[in-house]
């Protein structure tokens, strides 16, 4: 068993089997995830963090939306819509990590931008008003000053 595996065998049961379906790039799992953050401890958030990043692989942003990058988009927007929920709820980002976390959601938060904020696609797996809601809630939700990366405005 990997240190992955062996933290992720600390979370509740059904939490556990969510987390499992994201890792097999089950959009629906990742939703049903989100959905039950709300009701997570501090340390099963903490348990969670590499779950909701494991998606937001900047080399994966698609040039424009089409129905082949759908799995990809819709993991991406559960992502950061985990990550924005747990924000301010677990203290342990080093600048170091904020600086490496920001350098993968920049690009698909400009994606989400571009592609359906600006209706700059076609092809819409994400209706507008949800990225907006999603866009606006990362600034929303700056990083705390002792979180703040140098060099980096919030």
């Amino acid at each position: 068993m990997t240190s992955a595996e062996t933290l992720l065998s600390k979370l509740p049961q059904d939490v556990l089997t969510l987390a499992q379906g994201v890792l097999d790039r089950s959009v629906t799992d990742f939703q049903q995830l989100c959905d039950r953050i709300a009701d997570c401890s501090e340390s099963e958030l903490r348990i969670l963090q590499p779950v909701f990043y494991m998606h937001l692989n900047p080399d994966r942003v698609p040039v424009k939306s089409t129905p082949a990058t759908t799995t990809d988009i819709e993991l991406a927007r559960w992502s950061l819509a985990g990550i924005v929920t747990t924000l301010g709820n677990i203290d342990d980002h080093s600048e170091i990590q904020s600086l490496l976390v920001w350098n993968c959601i920049v690009p698909w938060l400009l994606f989400f931008h571009d592609q359906f904020i600006m209706c700059g696609a076609n092809y819409r797996p994400v209706d507008r008003t949800p990225a907006i809601k999603l866009v606006t809630r990362y600034y929303a939700n700056p990083l705390p000053p002792d979180r703040r990366v140098v060099g980096v405005s919030n």
